[in-house]
């Protein structure tokens, strides 16, 4: 085939598959910041007492922080893609005990999300050193610290870097206890939900929808909202994700917790929702295993989320850490 006839055969179809690309960019919503705090917004609409906004200037970066009760202070830290409004189920019922601080971390959320290059251990640097920051900036001397999933390895790291700064530690279904991993599961956080929503362009929202529907179903009042801030978080820069993979590779994780799980040695409770399908159950056990002063609470009715698929058995387990601790 000459060049000419190639020319005339091939020069269509690029300028067609050129155009479909163009009209996709042009009908996809970008990152709307605005958007993204309406959403938040529609989300926690019903929490009360009302939640105060601080953008914490930890170091160099802001951290979005929602403040709001009463009691001994608990830090919050969601997990992987998240932000402070998935704890919406529980700000009012907490902040009947607590002083609550949920924090968007570095990378995700509203808080800053500033470009990331480096390894796992600069990306754990990057985190717990920028908590620390918050830390001071906040003035916070000592606390209970709760995370889950991702953010479940950030607490983690925190309290192994700074165990004298955490009165309890709470771990909810945490990542990276152990570095085996489900290589068909890491290869989809690797790749990353975000992106795979950021790819199917306007069919994006549909996609976080169909994702998400069991989440959806137990939080009919705020579906809307709920899709809404799933989606706009999607779409925000992935400096978090960026940190992610340096941790998380499709075989294995890079700074697993059990292994030097020797130096938690505050009191340690470990939350498990036993119908989780991303994180087996035995990386619970592994853990206490290894920390024998380490009380395992089981939320038979849960899975990868007990905070929000549970909220009863998860309201009454942090209830009793908090008058355990008194």
């Amino acid at each position: 085939m000459d060049n000419a006839l190639l020319s005339r055969r091939v020069g269509p179809a690029v300028a067609l598959l050129g155009g479909v690309m163009g009209l996709w960019h042009v009908v996809t919503p970008h990152y709307d910041a605005a958007a993204l705090a309406d959403a938040e917004a529609a989300l926690l609409h019903d929490t009360h007492p009302r939640p105060t906004h601080r953008f914490v200037q930890a170091g160099w970066h802001p951290l979005h922080t929602l403040i709001v009760g009463d009691g001994p202070p608990l830090v919050m830290l969601h997990g992987h893609g998240g932000g402070v409004g998935v704890w919406h189920r529980n700000l009012s019922e907490l902040s009947n005990y607590f002083r609550l601080y949920a924090i968007d971390w570095l990378g995700w959320g509203r808080s800053a999300r500033p470009p990331f290059h480096g390894d796992a251990a600069s990306a754990r640097r990057w985190w717990v050193d920028s908590l620390e920051a918050w830390r001071q900036a906040i003035g916070l001397e000592r606390f209970v610290l709760l995370g889950h999933s991702l953010g479940g390895w950030l607490a983690a790291e925190y309290a192994l870097a700074h165990p004298h700064r955490v009165d309890h530690l709470v771990l909810m279904n945490t990542a990276g206890l152990v570095g085996e991993v489900d290589r068909r599961k890491s290869l989809l956080y690797v790749i990353s939900p975000q992106r795979i929503v950021r790819a199917a362009g306007p069919l994006g929202p549909h996609l976080v929808t169909s994702n998400r529907a069991l989440e959806l179903q137990q939080n009919e009042a705020v579906q809307e909202a709920l899709t809404a801030y799933y989606y706009h978080l999607s779409m925000a820069p992935l400096s978090g994700q960026s940190a992610f993979q340096a941790i998380l590779s499709p075989t294995e994780w890079q700074l697993p917790i059990v292994p030097r799980a020797d130096g938690l040695s505050m009191p340690l409770t470990i939350f498990w929702g036993m119908e989780d399908r991303l994180l087996s159950i035995l990386q619970a056990h592994y853990l206490e295993l290894r920390v024998p002063h380490a009380k395992l609470v089981l939320f038979p009715h849960a899975a990868h989320s007990p905070h929000a698929e549970d909220v009863t058995q998860f309201h009454d387990a942090m209830r009793a850490i908090r008058f355990s601790d008194a």
